[in-house]
Order: structure tokens, then sequence, then C-alpha cells
């Protein structure tokens, strides 16, 4: 569901894992995967927020940084997207300042959670960070940012909105959550162009102060001395209650179909999945899910294949999705859940769990490889209450993959494209 980030050497294998030294983790959390020796842990200070991590890693040449805050589930209707655009408008507030030391920083969005990241080189990472930070924490969004910021993000909807990729993931959203139809959880995360037009400087402003400090989790990956970075980050922290991640009132296995005039069918289908779902298992089974129905010389009316996992506070969602000949749609959303079910039965066999999972931790090793990308995922982990490890253990077996697809409810599911003219499905 994101972007492959860039490749490194420090992702090649788990051999070349860097040494890492946790300076400050959760009082709710404990290490990840063992790692060659390294100084204890320094215990946090008595006013230390519960929910601060950093982790050093010598071999780093950029200070990384995860920021997680709640996500856009407050919206109501007529401000879809405010709180994107707020984000867009923070950064570029503060861009001119970090392009000036040659930080960069993103913002991404998600119903529970929007996830800020910053990569500043180590020479720089005090002026970056503090610039960031106050950017972020104390808001003062202009005209002219927030100008920029609405251009930016009104081209990006609208390419979105001409995909029925953006029109299937919608779809599916509203078959799961379908009695909240007054409630973000059914509405597009990053928003609507056309509400973007009647958002002012003010209302940006006032939605920027759902990035306050209060609300949020931070973990940084650094080449530098980590208590210097912790305590910046607990200065900028205030000691309080840990926020609380948004979760759906409830989930159910609702059912959308959505006329659209092409000439393929998008059929999503939607695994609920609860908070002590190991989420790596839940991963792979959505690449072994993913495998079973993606394009091959047996299934000629398969074209595209994906899957992704969205977390939110009481667990989140596996969604798989192929793009299909319409007259198939009914049935790869019907193979999807038979083979969901199988698995929680008996389990993947061992041949195709080892040729898929091996191509699997490919790809998230790359996804792993940019050092914001595994901040963003420790401060997500922190967030939830998980253990917030640059490095997921990607060594599963096959009862972690058959208990991740027990772990999973009843699906909802969708299909956008044409109605179907005649029978048809996957061999």
């Amino acid at each position: 569901m994101s972007s492959p980030g860039r490749s490194g050497p420090s992702a090649a294998s788990p051999s070349r894992r860097p040494r890492l030294a946790v300076v400050a983790l959760a009082a709710v959390c404990a290490c990840g995967a063992p790692a060659p020796p390294s100084p204890a842990p320094a215990p946090p200070a008595p006013s230390s927020p519960a929910r601060v991590a950093v982790v050093e890693d010598p071999e780093a040449t950029a200070l990384a940084l995860g920021v997680v805050v709640p996500g856009s589930v407050w919206e109501l209707p007529g401000t879809e997207g405010l709180t994107i655009l707020a984000a867009m408008t923070v950064l570029e507030t503060v861009r001119p300042a970090l392009d000036s030391l040659g930080a960069r920083a993103a913002v991404t969005c998600a119903p529970a959670t929007f996830s800020f990241t910053l990569v500043a080189a180590r020479d720089v990472w005090r002026p970056a960070l503090t610039a960031f930070l106050d950017g972020l924490f104390r808001p003062a969004p202009t005209p002219a940012a927030l100008a920029r910021a609405r251009t930016r993000l009104e081209a990006s909807l609208r390419l979105d909105r001409a995909s029925p990729a953006w029109q299937a993931r919608l779809a599916v959203r509203r078959a799961l959550y379908a009695d909240s139809l007054s409630s973000g959880w059914v509405g597009p995360a990053c928003g609507v162009p056309e509400a973007l037009a009647l958002l002012d400087t003010a209302d940006v402003r006032a939605g920027a102060y759902r990035f306050a400090s209060r609300l949020a989790h931070v973990a940084a990956i650094t080449p530098v001395e980590g208590a210097s970075v912790e305590a910046l980050l607990r200065d900028r922290l205030p000691a309080g209650p840990r926020p609380v991640i948004p979760r759906p009132r409830t989930v159910e296995a609702g059912r959308r179909d959505v006329p659209r005039n092409t000439v393929t069918a998008w059929v999503s289908v939607a695994f609920p999945f609860g908070p002590d779902a190991e989420i790596e298992a839940v991963r792979l089974l959505g690449a072994v899910l993913e495998d079973a129905i993606a394009p091959g010389v047996v299934r000629p009316e398969s074209f595209a294949a994906e899957h992704e996992v969205e977390r939110h506070g009481a667990g989140g969602t596996l969604v798989i999705r192929a793009v299909t000949a319409p007259s198939a749609a009914a049935a790869y959303a019907e193979r999807i859940e038979a083979l969901a079910t199988r698995y929680a039965v008996v389990g993947v066999p061992a041949a195709t769990l080892d040729r898929v999972a091996r191509r699997h931790r490919g790809l998230r090793l790359r996804q792993l490889a940019a050092p914001e990308a595994r901040a963003a995922g420790m401060a997500l982990q922190l967030a939830l209450g998980g253990r917030p490890d640059p490095w997921p253990s990607l060594d599963l077996t096959g009862d972690q993959v058959r208990a991740a697809a027990g772990a999973l409810g009843v699906p909802a599911r969708s299909v956008v494209g044409p109605a179907p003219v005649e029978a048809g499905g996957p061999p």
C-alpha cells in the first residue's frame, strides 16, 4: 500500500543489519528481534512520555523521523480534505527552512492516522528537527503556503478521481463501514477537490491543531548520540496519557456494486482483523492471496492483483484487489474468500508459502530500505501499542500465517465496473 522505498545495503540481508542501541522506548514496549550485543538502554527520565522511540544506527548517514497523529475520520461533511490540506500547508510553511538545510519532509494520509516523516543529514539534524517540530506542533500557516498546498493537493486529487483504483478503495471502505455514513471512515482519507476551495486560512489553522504534540507518537533513527535526539523530542512532547488512535465503531460484511463504464472490473475483498493479529504474518498472507489470483497463463481473465493493509486503533483491514473481466468478478471474490477460509484451517501449502515468502521478503526489505519508512513504521507500532522495531521479523512460519488467516473476520466486498454479461471465473 505504500510505495517501495530506496534500496540500500543495510536492507540487503539480516546479516548486514546495523548495530542498534535502543535509547528510549515506550514503557509498554520491548526490544525486537535479537541483535548483536549493545549497551543497555538508559532508563527514560520520569517525565519522559511513553510515546517516544529513538534508535541509534551508527551506519546511517542521516536522521530519519516519523510522527504519527490521529487521521481524518473526524472530518464532517463539507470539510473533507481539511486534515491533509492543513498538513501540506504546515509542510509548505517550513519547507524554505528545510530546503536551506537540505532536509525533506512528507506526509501520508489515512482515516485512522497521518504519518509525517523527516530526513536530515547528520551535520544539520538539530536545526532541521527543531524547525520541523516547531512548524508541526506550533502551526502558523500563511496564505501563501496554503495556496501552494491547495494547488498541489487539488492536482493530486483530480488525478486520483480519474482512476478506478481510487473508486475501488472508496467502495470497499463503504461496504466495510456501511453503518457509519456520517463518519470519515467511509470517505476518501485525503479528501475531495470540490471541498478544498471552501477552506480558508482560518480553517487550516484550526485543522492544524490536530497535529498537537499531545496527540503525537514519535520515532527516530539517528546516526548521532540517541540521548541528544531523545532529549530534544522529550522537550517537545508533554508528559500525559497516551493519545488514542481512532477505531471504527463497527465493521460489516457489506456488499457494494458501483457501476462504471470500463472494460474491466475492480474487485475488492476487505478482511477485518483485531489488535492481536501478527501484522507481518497478515501481510504475508495478503501476498499469498494476491498470488492466487494474479495474472497467469491459467487465468487469462485476471489483469492485475494487489494487496494492502490499513491499520487503526482496533486492528486493521487486509484488502485483496483484483482487476478482472467483468464476467469473472464475482467468482474471483468468492475464490479469495474461500482460500482465506481454507488457509485458516489447513494452512498454506509449503511450496506455495516458500515461493511467495521469498518474493514478499524482498519487497518488504525494499520498502524498509528508506530510513524514513522504518521510522514511520516504528511510530505507528508505538501508537498501536506494539514493539517499535525498525526491522520487523520477516522470518515467518506456516503456523503464523495460518494463525493470521484465522484472525481474519468476515469480509466485505465491492465491485467497480460494468455489469457482467456472462458467467465465468478463475479455473
